[in-house]
């Protein structure tokens, strides 16, 4: 059975980019999925494009009517929804100085506002153990020249995933944000973000797509270990992976270098427990054509029923991964793995 199968997902500007490759997943693991797009033109072809499963709704994401009649569309259509990816957003270049009221009533109408109300309207429609999915970027931690309206809007996107999650949890809805770095789309040529995100000006295409597939990695670890899906957690890392994991002093906690005990160690402590893993800010760097080592912020939540007796009834903690990578049959494989811890609260 496919991972989406039965499911209905509604992607946000599924018409290029990140979007449309997103719904196109999705159909692809088995969900019916709508798109939306400004213009009708460009959303017909997309739907044309996906093939099969998938309905087009021209809608703005600031245009709160749109977002009525859009979610209106799926209910009659379908009733429901289970992943909700809200990814339209945008942004120009205006460096401090040069910023006008109407750039900056544009990007935070977007990307802000537009964003708040695509979440908030589709919540009757969301059943419990749905999945919402925010768009940020590496912009809202990483300075870029001329790019600071829409870095804020992208601070916002990820506050709005740490304090929804609380707000949802009763439902046990999960929200992440993603924080995609450079990803050459459409949208990225035409800000000429080429020209200005120095990282990304002398790498091809094939590195940035190495670059994109070790970041979706690290977003499997995470979705893997809240969905309790041991086999295919145990499938990102290489058999001889050594792993560590270190305290707020430095301490070495734990350490395995056999990875069947990590994995049966890591079942047992958080299989009755509700998590919540998020990583940000990821710096990958590629040090040969098949060899990669990465630095991750990441924050985590554990809490368990008041049934269940352990060590702890709650942990929220902050830290950095640092890992290196192998890749194999077209695989990024985890062949080291340290997380170093911050801050560490436990109840």
């Amino acid at each position: 059975m496919k991972k989406l199968e039965g499911k209905v997902a509604l992607v946000t500007d599924g018409t290029s980019g990140i979007g449309l490759a997103t719904a196109k997943r999705f159909v692809a693991e088995g969900a019916y999925v709508f798109i939306t797009g400004r213009r009708q033109t460009e959303l017909d072809a997309a739907v044309k494009e996906i093939g099969k499963n998938v309905t087009g709704v021209q809608s703005d994401a600031s245009n709160l009517a749109d977002l009525d009649r859009l979610f209106a569309t799926i209910e009659q259509e379908q009733g429901h929804l289970a992943v909700l990816f809200a990814n339209a957003g945008g942004g120009e270049i205006a460096p401090l100085g040069a910023i006008t009221e109407e750039h900056f009533d544009t990007t935070f109408n977007t990307n802000v506002k537009g964003l708040l109300f695509t979440v908030q309207k589709a919540l009757p429609l969301l059943p419990e153990g749905a999945s919402i999915i925010l768009n940020a970027s590496t912009a809202s931690t990483v300075g870029t020249p001329a790019f600071s309206v829409y870095s804020a809007t992208k601070a916002a996107v990820r506050s709005f995933a740490r304090n929804w999650t609380l707000d949802l949890k009763e439902r046990k809805i999960r929200v992440n944000a993603i924080s995609p770095g450079v990803v050459p789309t459409p949208g990225y040529d035409q800000l000429g973000l080429s020209r200005i995100l120095a990282k990304g000006e002398n790498m091809d295409l094939h590195q940035l797509t190495a670059i994109e597939d070790i970041r979706q990695t690290k977003a499997r670890y995470c979705r893997f270990i809240d969905l309790k899906q041991w086999d295919d957690f145990k499938n990102l890392f290489m058999p001889t992976v050594h792993l560590t994991f270190h305290g707020v002093q430095g301490e070495l906690l734990y350490q395995f270098t056999d990875l069947q005990i990590f994995i049966d160690q890591t079942a047992t402590m958080l299989d009755k427990a509700q998590t919540i893993h998020q990583v940000h800010n990821p710096e990958v760097q590629l040090t040969s054509e098949t060899t990669a080592r990465t630095i991750w912020s990441m924050e985590d939540w554990i809490t368990y029923p008041e049934d269940v007796k352990g060590l702890f009834k709650a942990l929220h903690g902050f830290g950095h991964y640092y890992e290196t990578l192998e890749l194999r049959e077209s695989r990024w494989l985890t062949t080291t793995l340290s997380l170093k811890r911050t801050i560490l609260t436990i109840a």
